[in-house]
């Protein structure tokens, strides 16, 4: 019998110690609180350098962009992009300095002027990728799906889901975003900086009726946080372009 007790309490002593020492499993990543995270942590940045490179498959054509965004609050952006795109070459240059915004077609040799432009309304000016980007940046979208779709707030969620798949094996926070109408169908997944809850990497499966298409961006950030030179974001004619109506 004192033997049978003494086995009962080593193992009661060893069954203790195993399960004390058991790390415990962090919770569930929520979406909600991800995508809010995320949301924040463009809302907040001052300036930064972004590179994308945006690969986009349809009809049989697979279509490469690369883009490099200079940006500096409250509007101040100098964006390139070339590539191609479903209507041919992409060759483009945008330049606001706070006070004009200027676009550069570098295939026609001709651009176009503007006064100054808020974020919200820069987001709307042919900014390719970078036109979510900078909705991001504007911080007043609540959701992605508004972020993305160009919805109010108050109907962004409308046929639309957002899920968490936890980390992926690059360590990266994976969401996903599904929207759907009687004929539409995208499939968006984000791919999150654990560290700073800035995107790294976004994959996009669309389907419009009969049409279907699938894009992925991968996205770099440097110098978050720099105070960049204002000319960075001053725009002079080259020699031989014309101004766009004149």
């Amino acid at each position: 019998m004192k033997d049978a007790l003494s086995t009962g309490v080593i193992a009661a002593a060893f069954f203790l110690v195993f399960f004390v020492n058991i790390p415990c499993h962090a919770s569930p990543l929520k979406a909600e609180e991800v995508q809010a995270k995320l949301l924040k942590a463009y809302k907040n940045l001052k300036s930064f350098k972004e590179e994308v490179v945006i690969t986009t498959v349809t009809g049989g054509k697979v279509l490469k962009i690369k883009s490099a965004l200079t940006f500096s609050r409250p509007n101040k952006v100098n964006w390139k992009a070339k590539g191609q795109d479903a209507e041919g070459k992409v060759d483009i240059t945008f330049c606001s300095d706070g006070k004009s915004l200027y676009r550069y077609n570098v295939v026609k040799k001709e651009y176009m002027r503007k006064g100054a432009l808020s974020l919200s309304e820069l987001s709307s000016e042919g900014f390719g990728f970078d036109s979510f980007i900078l909705t991001l940046l504007d911080g007043k979208k609540t959701s992605l799906a508004a972020a993305i779709g160009g919805y109010e707030p108050s109907s962004a969620d409308n046929g639309s889901r957002l899920s968490c798949e936890g980390k992926n094996k690059e360590n990266l926070i994976v969401l996903t975003l599904v929207k759907e109408t009687e004929s539409n169908r995208e499939v968006l997944k984000y791919y999150i900086d654990p560290a700073t809850f800035l995107l790294s990497r976004m994959e996009g499966d669309m389907k419009n009726g009969k049409q279907k298409a699938t894009v992925k961006a991968s996205l770099r950030y440097t110098d978050i946080g720099k105070t960049f030179d204002n000319g960075i974001f001053r725009f002079a004619p080259p020699a031989g372009a014309r101004e766009k109506g004149r």
